[in-house]
């Protein structure tokens, strides 16, 4: 992995001991906490003797005339407040109050403000109030409770277990999200219908695993010229046969199935290597012609699997890929790029019949040759090595089973092989106490006269169904080697630590700072890196909704599928660019490259930029381009295809890339609908709407990135103007007004004035990035008590040069990271 030598900062040899939470003196807080109660007493009441408290005296002299008695603000009476900080909605209106003095916000800066002793000393009492409640609850529970592995987990850790490869998310239950994440305790539920779901996945995946191991499977493989290619029996959604190629054409996206290929029909389910070769018939003079490579079941389901993209051009081109292909599914090869000339081909009021279509000087993509193998992601080796460890396989005749498993002691066999499964899906070693339900299951089998092979997966299933596979298993406190090696394992890799980590754990040499630096290094290499970014951005961007909605087309004439895919690949390229070339965070908001092709490029009107590979280009001067505000993915989610919404797209980039959490709204505050008419603007709504004092304050914050981001459409195109009606009449509407100010005052004319004020404030980018991290990989929001070791780090990102992988580094040595 390239990172800059500053990365070696990252983590210092102190970093692990020094933030220890059983080191935080937590008598003195808690003496603190104690005076506290007994100045106020147990009851929701002041007590008589609570003259002398200085959160008494705060409130006296700043508060109690807009929060006492029966007439309060915002229905908050400070002369009955509770001190049971065990209740959440009592702890979350401490914390509340807090954080508004200590903003400012509160008193409101129209009225007298209190002097700097008298809020220094009110703030310090509340703090440590708060803080040494959590610290003790930290101390006696632990940080996390009750995380379990999400969906996408328990199919990565199925794989590396057994060996396999097939998809098994579909069978397990969508997972709950809390700030945003599915890996938070919070919206992680346990129903019946997911114990089921999860005992019907293990099942599934286990009968792969053996089927696997047990029996061969002919993996014949095809190749096709243009002749199995090209039209044979008179349909038009087949290429034509046009002058020995086989060509499909530059046609409308509305016809749906046009391209599909019979021959490349797969009669099973499962991953295919791939490797088609194109080149162009009548090429634009704009470039290459743009196809897709997709496949379809065709007939009622014309929903499409997307594989790869290629500009195919006048010399011959081949593109590589390994794909899973549903069972069913055929190929469909067309070009899809909508900023060049297409003719309906046939079954519209304009027909032109394909032996017509080359004479006219329509661009169209010939496929040459198409190989297409059924293959493994690992090969039945690993399968068998995973099941039956070092027994011999004999190969046998006239049996539903070609391999056979050869054991001279079955039992003793089968007891080893369990310790060794269970050591790796419980993620450590197991005690004789531990492990005894899963041997007694091997042996209850055994006792029915079932084989070795039998007992061996009735084994697997307890071991897979038991809480310790299911659940991360911590005790309070720092976390001990193996409960680190899976912390760190499911956070960069998704999936269950592997050898490597185990050994190292149990060794005792994952703590030291050297180790762990190698071992971040090691998992996100080649291909690590990648995995860690798009699963940590599909949750972070909600990129794993980019297909949620589609842009309508008679809307947006230049979105098509190479753009869409483009997009996704634009955001997930560009973070895997960031951390691997250890760039600053001040890059997430402003940038001075992107990552596109020259389709991408296009849409985007960057000049010169060539070739299908998306890859760093420098963006011209003034561009409103750079940086995740402006690409086409995060744009698109933060829509719904239609229309744009300052609203949405204020709270998710104040929440997901400021770090400013945004409360939802309150129910008596009725929805903004945009104008279709044209007639007045969101903008002229919303400033209207803010006047009411109730919705000014998260206005304040909402507006400014929501009204800025009006520059760009539904589709992540850049506008002037807003359009006004359907399709083709759509005209040109009023002008869209960028300028405005932010809460502090600071204003902008443009994005770029904006992404400019934003990447002068590396702190705050640092620290929402730090959260974010930490939220993932550990599975709980930042807590009130977390507050100080957060500073830490934002201080400590700042000697790297906010780096962001060197603040990844820093993320996983901290004591959050470190301590359930």
């Amino acid at each position: 992995m390239a990172v800059s030598d500053s990365s070696d900062m990252a983590i210092s040899e102190n970093t692990i001991d020094r933030h220890q939470y059983h080191a935080i003196p937590y008598g003195a807080s808690l003496a603190i906490c104690v005076a506290l109660l007994l100045t106020y007493g147990q009851t929701p009441a002041f007590g008589q003797n609570s003259e002398t408290s200085p959160i008494k005296r705060f409130f006296e002299a700043n508060c109690f005339d807009c929060h006492s008695g029966s007439s309060t603000e915002g229905g908050l009476d400070l002369e009955v407040l509770s001190l049971d900080l065990g209740r959440p909605e009592v702890f979350e209106l401490w914390t509340k109050i807090h954080d508004r003095v200590e903003s400012g916000d509160m008193p409101p800066r129209d009225f007298d403000q209190p002097n700097a002793a008298a809020r220094e000393s009110f703030l310090e009492m509340v703090n440590s109030g708060i803080s040494s409640f959590q610290a003790n609850i930290y101390y006696k529970y632990g940080r996390v409770r009750g995380r379990r592995l999400n969906r996408k987990q328990v199919e990565s850790s199925l794989h590396d277990l057994l060996g396999i490869d097939i998809p098994l998310v579909p069978y397990l239950l969508v997972d709950g999200e809390s700030k945003g994440f599915s890996t938070v305790v919070d919206g992680q539920e346990m129903s019946d219908f997911h114990l089921s779901a999860h005992l019907k996945t293990l099942n599934i995946a286990l009968d792969e695993a053996f089927r696997r191991a047990l029996t061969s499977e002919e993996k014949i493989g095809i190749l096709l010229g243009p002749e199995e290619i090209g039209a044979r029996g008179g349909t038009f959604n087949e290429p034509t046969m046009w002058e020995g190629k086989a060509v499909a054409w530059s046609a409308p996206l509305n016809m749906r199935l046009y391209g599909v290929i019979p021959a490349t029909r797969v009669s099973s389910a499962g991953w295919y290597e791939c490797t088609v070769r194109v080149s162009t018939i009548n090429p634009p003079e704009s470039g290459g012609v743009w196809t897709a490579i997709r496949s379809s079941a065709g007939g009622i389901d014309q929903t499409y699997r997307n594989y790869a993209l290629v500009e195919a051009e006048p010399k011959s081109k081949t593109v590589r890929f390994t794909a899973w292909i549903p069972e069913g599914h055929k190929l469909v090869i067309r070009p899809c790029d909508r900023s060049i000339r297409q003719e309906r081909i046939t079954g519209a009021k304009k027909l032109i019949y394909p032996d017509q279509v080359g004479k006219l000087g329509l661009a169209g993509v010939s496929i040459e040759s198409i190989t297409m193998r059924k293959v493994y992601i690992r090969d039945d080796k690993q399968v068998r090595k995973n099941l039956f460890g070092d027994l011999p396989i004999r190969i046998t005749r006239g049996s539903d089973r070609p391999f056979r498993v050869i054991s001279t002691s079955p039992e003793r066999d089968a007891h080893r092989l369990i310790s060794e499964f269970a050591r790796h899906a419980h993620r450590r070693p197991l005690t004789d106490e531990e492990i005894a339900p899963f041997v007694a299951e091997v042996d209850a089998s055994f006792e029915k006269g079932e084989d070795l092979v039998t007992a061996l997966r009735r084994g697997y299933l307890a071991i897979l169904s038991s809480p310790r596979f299911l659940y991360f298993v911590e005790t309070p406190g720092q976390l001990d080697d193996y409960e680190l090696a899976t912390r760190l394992s499911y956070f960069l890799t998704n999936s269950t630590p592997d050898e490597t980590l185990l050994r190292l754990a149990e060794s005792g040499q994952l703590r030291d700072i050297n180790v762990l630096r190698m071992q971040i290094q090691r998992l996100l290499e080649e291909d690590g890196l990648n995995g860690f970014v798009n699963n940590f951005a599909a949750e972070w961007l909600d990129l794993d909704q980019f297909n949620f909605t589609t842009p309508d087309l008679a809307d947006f004439p230049t979105y098509d599928p190479i753009v869409e895919q483009s997009l996704l690949s634009e955001t997930e390229s560009f973070l895997v660019k960031l951390f691997r070339d250890n760039l600053s965070v001040t890059n997430l908001v402003d940038s001075e490259f992107a990552m596109v092709n020259s389709r991408l490029a296009k849409y985007y009107n960057i000049e010169n930029v060539s070739g299908d590979e998306i890859r760093p280009v420098e963006l011209p001067p003034n561009s409103p381009r750079g940086g995740l505000l402006t690409q086409g993915a995060i744009l698109k989610v933060t829509s719904d295809g239609k229309t744009t919404s300052p609203v949405i797209r204020g709270v998710w980039i104040s929440e997901r890339l400021m770090g400013v959490h945004i409360p939802p709204p309150s129910a008596a505050v009725p929805a903004i609908e945009p104008d279709t008419r044209g007639a007045t603007t969101i903008r002229e709504q919303l400033i209207k709407h803010r006047s009411d004092s109730a919705c000014a304050a998260c206005h304040s914050k909402i507006d400014p990135p929501g009204f800025v981001l009006e520059s760009f459409d539904a589709a992540g195109g850049f506008r002037t103007h807003y359009k006004i009606g359907r399709g083709s009449r759509k005209k040109q509407g009023q002008l869209v007004q960028t300028a405005y100010y932010l809460p502090g005052g600071k204003r902008f004319k443009d994005i770029n004035d904006f992404k400019r004020i934003l990447a002068e404030e590396p702190e705050m980018l640092a620290r929402n990035l730090i959260e974010k991290l930490l939220v993932y990989g550990t599975g709980n929001p930042i807590e009130f008590a977390d507050r100080p070791v957060i500073d830490d780090l934002v201080e400590r990102s700042k000697s790297v040069d906010y780096g962001i992988y060197s603040i990844l580094e820093l993320v996983i040595a901290s004591p959050l990271f470190l301590h359930k």
